[in-house]
């Protein structure tokens, strides 16, 4: 059964679905949308998605309710290598059992499930796989019973429950299986458990939804059913389970809501109702169920909050919480934060995990947890390609296209590669670094297989242990 924190905090009349339902998920970044081309990351409750820079999207982790998006429903088992999705994405979210996501063509598409009208299609029926649900649209956020979308307009529309005024539309709508149209001028949304988030072109912020512990940042703790402006010259946000985060144009940290395990960041456990400067310097932040995580300009990745329960989701190498930020780590660019997990993608393209794994949520092949971060994948430079490998026998390309001498370079990853000859018409062992005297010896020590040419075609194959990506010509296998 999946692990929550402090479950006795959530009110009663949020609890609407199931006690299943009363469990705690997360957060991650909601800036504005990536452009096609670049890497994006994603966490739930103990799911992770990732979309490489050629527009693949992978999953893995949890796989209940159709989760993942593969096709299946698994539950609780321990999905922990990363399963190539679809390919064509630019953007995704997801945050409990229900996973939005966005082309490159601006479609919206939806999965897992959907009793709580998450999905915006007019039903409450579930769907395994990517779900074609509108067109038209730049960014999406997926909260914990409800969904926010912006068209390509500017236009925010919004779906799901609205128990506590999260879709910013009426007091007296409590659920719309429809898309509902919330206003004009946005540019980045976020989703919260309750609560959500958003920034108009103008920098101006706005909040809405749960206000228990000063979620929204009004300087009240009364629910709030309609976009309330906050402030000005905001350029990114992120929201947590009841605490939200925000960096301004200039670099600021700022933060509010719920702070009893130090999520906001300030030194303390004291709940805030409006926001806070808790540093500078800072690009992106993605907020978790009672943690954050934040770039600066500089690359580095600073962490704060919870970090219990031995899950490590700080990434600091402890298992204490932490109530101001601490460094852990250079060289990234975007983060995400999930309940017990966090991911981040470094300049390199390189992704990276760290936190609770029981579900194979890290994606690094096992179900053990790791207090530090662990490098996962490759999901490619923006603008890069990139040729992504699944397990067992991948045809890559032909052989008069590709030279690829480094391919294989990691036996724990990369079982063989075969080259069809034409010439002689056969299939060869092939590493040009190795003469042909010790190919047959090589290939027996690793326990390398030949290819059967049924599998055909004049190219090059690959027979892939694990998930991976590689560069042409000369990369290696990451």
């Amino acid at each position: 059964m999946i692990h929550s924190f402090l479950t006795d905090q959530i009110r009663p009349q949020r609890a609407v679905a199931s006690t299943l339902y009363a469990l705690l998920a997360a957060a991650l970044l909601n800036a504005p949308p990536a452009l096609a081309g670049e890497p994006k990351i994603a966490t739930g409750l103990v799911n992770t998605m990732a979309i490489k820079s050629n527009g693949d999207l992978w999953s893995w982790g949890h796989n209940a309710y159709g989760t993942l998006g593969d096709g299946t429903v698994t539950g609780e088992t321990a999905n922990p290598l990363p399963k190539l999705i679809g390919t064509g994405f630019a953007d995704v979210s997801t945050r409990f059992f229900h996973t939005l996501a966005l082309k490159t063509d601006g479609s919206l598409w939806a999965w897992g499930t959907n009793v709580e009208a998450v999905f915006g299609d007019d039903t409450t029926a579930d769907s395994y796989a990517p779900k074609l649900i509108d067109t038209g649209y730049k960014a999406i956020a997926a909260g914990r019973n409800h969904s926010l979308a912006l068209k390509t307009d500017g236009s925010l529309w919004a779906w799901g429950w609205n128990s506590t005024g999260q879709l910013g539309v009426s007091s007296q709508v409590f659920r719309s299986v429809s898309r509902l149209p919330v206003g004009a001028g946005y540019k980045a949304i976020a989703a919260g458990f309750y609560h959500s988030l958003a920034i108009k072109t103008d920098g101006s912020l706005w909040g809405w939804g749960a206000n228990d512990y000063g979620t929204v940042g009004d300087g009240t703790n009364v629910h709030v059913f309609g976009p309330k402006q906050i402030g000005t010259n905001y350029s990114a946000i992120a929201a947590g389970l009841s605490h939200s985060v925000a960096i301004k144009t200039d670099g600021t940290l700022w933060t509010w809501g719920r702070n009893h395990v130090g999520q906001l960041g300030d030194g303390t456990t004291t709940d805030r109702n409006v926001p806070q400067q808790v540093g500078s310097g800072f690009a992106a932040v993605a907020a978790g169920t009672y943690h954050t995580v934040a770039v600066k300009t500089d690359g580095s990745v600073w962490t704060w909050g919870w970090n219990g329960w031995a899950y490590g989701q700080l990434g600091d190498g402890t298992a204490t919480n932490g109530l101001t930020p601490k460094q852990i780590g250079t060289g990234y660019s975007a983060v995400a934060a999930g309940e017990g997990h966090s991911a981040a993608i470094k300049a390199d393209g390189s992704l990276w995990t760290w936190g609770w794994n029981v579900y194979g949520q890290l994606g690094d092949g096992t179900v053990t947890t790791s207090l530090v971060p662990k490098q996962i994948m490759s999901l490619g430079s923006a603008g890069s390609v990139t040729i992504d490998l699944v397990p067992g026998w991948n045809l890559i390309g032909s052989s008069s296209s590709l030279s690829v001498a480094t391919l294989f370079g990691d036996a724990n990853k990369i079982i063989s590669v075969w080259k069809w000859f034409p010439t002689t018409s056969r299939w060869a062992f092939y590493s040009p670094s190795l003469n042909s005297a010790d190919l047959a010896k090589y290939a027996a020590s690793m326990g390398y297989e030949v290819l059967s040419t049924a599998n055909g075609g004049d190219g090059l194959w690959v027979n892939s242990k694990n998930p991976c990506s590689v560069t042409p010509p000369t990369g290696i296998c990451q």
